[in-house]
């Protein structure tokens, strides 16, 4: 590869990996190929283009699995954060029977497990 320089830029000279002919591409066109890709062509029309380097790939995979890492955590620090808050409301909830509170009228009763089996069936089949 030979890199020439006139007024315009710098050139570098490429071969054809098809036809063999040497020809010239300006050096900013020929950076952007190799970061972004894409196709173009000798001036036999043959079409070129830069594979994606080993190390380029491996990044590209690399950056990958570390939004999905994040994903995961963030999802779990998520999952935890509502199971704290449902831990809590289940103790509040516990406490509150525990006392004598009922808790689908709020009110409170001598025997509360009478009250329930009477006015509240439904809750204690759901609520075992």
């Amino acid at each position: 590869m030979n890199i020439a320089y006139t007024g315009i830029g710098s050139f570098i000279t490429e071969e054809c990996c098809n036809c063999g002919i040497a020809f010239g591409m300006p050096e900013d066109f020929r950076k952007r190929k190799l970061r972004e890709g894409g196709s173009f062509y000798c001036p036999n029309g043959h079409g070129q283009h830069y594979r994606e380097t080993d190390e380029k790939k491996l990044k590209r995979q690399l950056s990958r699995e570390k939004a999905i890492h994040d994903q995961t955590i963030a999802s779990l620090r998520e999952t935890k954060g509502k199971l704290r808050a449902e831990k809590g409301h289940r103790t509040r909830l516990k406490k509150r029977i525990n006392n004598g509170v009922c808790p689908c009228c709020n009110r409170s009763f001598q025997n509360l497990h009478n009250h329930m089996k009477n006015q509240h069936p439904r809750y204690i089949k759901q609520n075992p």
